[in-house]
């Protein structure tokens, strides 16, 4: 009975001392890899004009009664749309966004229960790429009908180029960060372990400001200048 409880015991204690040395084995590894690595965030900014705008174009209509509103609504789309072809837009520059029909109810004297009347909204999405016309294209589109008009921005075409290049100099300045940091712990830069991109992939957007009470001839519309920021993080070995 001792020698079986001697061996018992025996196995415990080197089943421990097994377990002891793969704990310390987990902690200690990811710390020695990270000891051998810098970690640097690189940044660029690529500044441009842009080559389109876009615009929301809308026209809403308010009748007693659901087969007015729809027809006033109708016709004032066509005649926007009509004076939008005629400014030069294509039709593949022109797309519904929404159409919507919905009761008026009479909350203003506290009865919901009641309907007095009916409200239509036609909106839709255009792409003006003669950006010398847009504050004219805007007010044919307003004297043919339209009344709410929204998310005037400027933005580019084809903005893969410039996120490419932005990409490339966020790369370059990373490099130069950890070549410096290197150079100054007395180490030397090994290869390239990881490479993230942190900034997310979206529209280059700068967006144009107007005012409803300045209308004249053409909306006043100024493009401005377009930023497209990437950041990258890199991980390089320290050989």
């Amino acid at each position: 009975m001792l020698r079986k409880y001697t061996a018992l015991t025996t196995l415990i204690i080197l089943g421990l001392a097994a377990l002891s040395a793969c704990e310390r084995e987990t902690i200690l590894m990811p710390a020695d890899e990270e000891r051998d690595r810098i970690h640097v965030v690189g940044a660029a900014t690529i500044r441009t004009s842009p080559d389109i705008a876009t615009a929301q174009i809308g026209v809403q209509t308010f009748s007693k009664e659901i087969e007015p509103a729809i027809d006033e609504n109708n016709k004032k789309s066509e005649a926007v749309q009509e004076a939008l072809r005629q400014q030069g837009v294509a039709e593949k520059d022109m797309r519904t966004v929404s159409f919507n029909v919905y009761p008026q109810r009479d909350y203003e004297n506290n009865r919901p229960e009641e309907i007095i009347g009916y409200r239509v909204d036609n909106t839709i999405s255009v792409v003006l790429r003669d950006l010398t016309s847009v504050g004219k294209t805007l007010q044919a589109a307003i004297t043919a009908g339209a009344n709410n008009i929204s998310g005037v921005a400027f933005t580019l075409a084809d903005p893969q180029p410039f996120r490419n290049e932005a990409r490339t100099k966020a790369i370059e300045d990373a490099r130069q960060r950890a070549s410096s940091m290197a150079e100054a712990a007395g180490v030397e830069l090994g290869k390239v372990i990881s490479i993230t991109e942190l900034s997310q992939p979206g529209p280059i957007i700068a967006r144009a400001e107007y005012d409803e009470a300045a209308f004249k001839s053409e909306v006043p519309i100024q493009p401005g200048e377009l930023e497209l920021t990437v950041s990258v993080e890199m991980v390089f070995a320290i050989p």
